[in-house]
This record gives C-alpha cells, structure tokens and sequence, in this order.
C-alpha cells in the first residue's frame, strides 16, 4: 500500500481528497507508519553512544593510548558501512583511578551513555559496578581479570579472559623452570589482590608452595622498604628451598621502580623474577635501563591475552594503524576494544535506542556469534571471554635498546618456548 500511494500523483491525490473514502485511506496510512520498526528509524537517526573510560595519562597508560586508537579507527570502519549507525565517541581519562573513574562514569550516565567500554582495571570496575547495575549501563572492560568479579547476571561484561586461566599458564611456567617455592609482591588492589590468590592455587596444582610475601601500596612511594622486607623472604625461602624459589610480582607499571630498587640487593638477583599481565609490555619498564637490566638478569617473564597467529591477518593491519597512530604496538586487550564497539554497533542495528534490557540482551547475542580481530568474542555465564590464550614476553638488549620480545605462549594446557 506504501508504494502505491508513494507515487500518486498530484491530480490524483488532489481528487482524493474530495473522495468520502479518503478519511478510511488516511488512517490505514497512519497505521502502516506505526508499524515502522523502532529500531530502523534509531540506528538512522540517533547515533550510537559508546563511552570509553582509559588511562590516558595514569599507569597503565600505554593500554588507555592504544585503547583509545582502536575504538576510534573501530568507529571510523563502522561508519564506512552501508546502513551503519554513526557513533558518538565519549572518551574520558581515568588515571587508573577507581574515584576518577566513578566520577567519569556518572558524567557520562548524564549524557545518555549506555554501553561503556572499559574502565582498565579490576579495582576501578570494582567501584563503577554498583552504580552501572543501578543505572542501566553496561560496562566492558577488555583488561580487568580479577575473578571477584566473575559474576552472572550483572552489567559488567569484559572481553579477556579472568585470571584463573593466567595463573594456570604461569604456574606451569615456572614448574618448566624447575621452581618449587614462590615469594609473592603485589600491589594491593582488587585485580592484583586476586592475582596473588589465584596463583597460590594454581601452584598449589603444580606441587609448588606460595609463601608469605610483600603486598605494597597502590599509591606511589619508594620501595626501599619492600625490597628489604622481599629480600629478607627469599633469603628464608633459599633456606629451606634452595635454588628453585622464584619471585611472583603482580603489578602496573609501578614495578619497573620496585625493579631499580631490587637491582641493588643481591639475594633479589639470584632469583628468576615472574609477572602479570599489567606489567607485560609496559614501555615503563625498557625506558628505565637499571629496571630493564634487571629484568634481563632475572629472566623475568609475564603473560598478558594473546593473538592468534592463525587470525594475523585480521589483527596485524589494526596494529600497524595503532602503532603508526600512537607509536605503541597495542596488545589483545587493546585490539579486544575494537572488537567491542563492532559487537556494540551489530546490538545496535538490531536494537536502536531500545529499553535497556534488550540493548543488553542483544549485545550478549551478538557477542556469542561474533569472531572479530582478537578471535570468537563468545563469552561465558559470568561474562567473560571463554577464549584462553596467552602470550609470555620478556625484555632483551637488542642493539643497545631495551625491548619487549616474545618469549613463548600457553593455550589449551601446553606450553610452548
């Protein structure tokens, strides 16, 4: 019926208008319109709202920078796309701060934002989760781990992997290298409080005892002491282990002043040195030759979520832009950003401006089907990625630089160097 009366012509209608039918006629069209779906007229009219909460300038800003290149070069092929939503881009810095965050979150709800990507960190997400579970805002975080917050039926979704699966690979890693004790440091947050624990269990598996260690502040003091008090753990360790104790860090960026300060004793440069993901490919670490000497007398190693190798053609042309757009070369927790706003653009196409419920009902449909430039995007009961594969890294003197290199991978239970 809409095509037809799309192309009467001016007579025509003229003559309608004096027909006694045309009342009957004007109400059909009426009721055709209301038929209109909702969500074709949003996705054409209304652009999608996709906040981002980095750490732009804070640590871990090397993740914010690259995050934050990936959404916008994910926004920019998105838009390329016939029928495809255009999309607002709210990017606000965090400084890694779970107060900043929540202030930032808040600003961003007052703007209409509905579907975040982000925040970095577990500690900061610890503090966003009410208010988004209160508010309708769905959170997708591509780096926090902790397995605290590995819960069904909540508004926090983060497309990594928790931190189960990472202990596992570096538990096995360190039963490769012989170890049978192990002297924990960490910073004291949500994300590497849960690394600490989940790693004691995970060496547990592997016959290997975590004992006591040092867990030190989140905020930025000298660790003068720490290393004293770490000092004094290994050489007890050594008593009663002798060569095969090895020290767990879980960390930011901040280690790489743990590891000036730890250069200098040498109980803490017997031993092989292991880490996390939030200290894996820090350019803190090479920019600070004492730290990254260190790293390489220790053979300090760190897992972060890998790239697979068979998918290298999807993620290696997103990198180069990212590297040529930021000078970093972004990990799969960057790349994972960019794949969020292409299953938040597919929500969107089916969904528009919808009720909340079937925004986030559909994003969870759309993440089960969708295979983007870091792998399946399916995530889990707890909504978390089920993918897990990690990639090791280490720091080498290559020509007088500094350098993260590839250092070996873990997928599946096997350990590859």
């Amino acid at each position: 019926m809409l095509g037809k009366i799309a192309f009467v012509s001016f007579e025509e209608a003229f003559a309608l208008t004096r027909s006694k039918n045309f009342l009957f006629l004007a109400l059909t069209l009426a009721l055709v319109s209301c038929k209109t779906p909702v969500a074709s007229l949003s996705v054409t009219s209304t652009p999608l709202k996709v906040g981002a909460l980095l750490s732009l300038t804070g640590s871990w800003s090397n993740l914010g920078k690259t995050s934050k290149a990936a959404l916008e070069i994910g926004k920019e092929a998105i838009e390329r796309e016939a029928g495809a939503p255009k999309i607002s881009l709210l990017i606000r810095d965090t400084k890694l701060s779970p107060e900043l965050a929540l202030e930032e979150l808040k600003g961003l709800d007052a703007q209409g934002v509905k579907i975040v990507v982000g925040p970095q960190s577990s500690a900061e997400l610890k503090a966003l989760k009410p208010y988004a579970d209160s508010h309708g805002i769905l959170l997708v975080s591509q780096s926090s781990t902790a397995g605290s917050l590995a819960l069904p039926n909540d508004n926090v979704l983060r497309f990594c992997p928790s931190d189960a699966p990472e202990s596992e690979a570096n538990a096995v890693l360190m039963k490769a290298d012989g170890l049978t004790a192990v002297v924990p440091v960490w910073r004291a947050d949500e994300g590497n409080d849960s690394l600490q624990a989940v790693h004691k269990a995970a060496l547990e598996r592997q016959g290997i005892t975590m004992l006591n260690g040092v867990r030190y502040s989140a905020e930025a003091h000298d660790f003068s002491a720490d290393v004293s008090s770490l000092s004094a753990a290994v050489q007890a360790a050594k008593a009663t282990y002798g060569n095969s104790v090895g020290i767990y860090c879980a960390s930011f960026d901040e280690a790489a002043s743990l590891f000036d300060k730890a250069s200098d004793d040498v109980v803490l440069k017997s031993v092989t040195w292991y880490g996390s993901n939030g200290f894996a490919k820090s350019d803190a670490l090479p920019a600070n030759a004492k730290a990254a000497d260190f790293a390489v007398k220790v053979g300090f190693t760190a897992p972060i979520f890998g790239l697979d190798e068979a998918l290298k053609g999807r993620w290696q042309p997103l990198s180069d832009q990212i590297v040529q757009s930021t000078g970093i070369v972004p990990d799969a927790f960057a790349l994972a950003s960019y794949d969020a706003i292409q299953v938040a653009a597919g929500a969107y196409r089916v969904v528009g401006n919808g009720a909340f419920a079937q925004w986030k009902s559909a994003f969870l449909e759309k993440a089960q089907s969708h295979s983007g430039v870091t792998g399946s995007t399916a995530l889990n009961d707890a909504g978390d990625r089920q993918v897990n594969a990690f990639d090791f890294w280490a720091v080498r003197l290559d020509n007088g630089t500094y350098r993260w290199v590839p250092a070996g991978s873990f997928q599946g239970g096997v350990l590859k160097r």
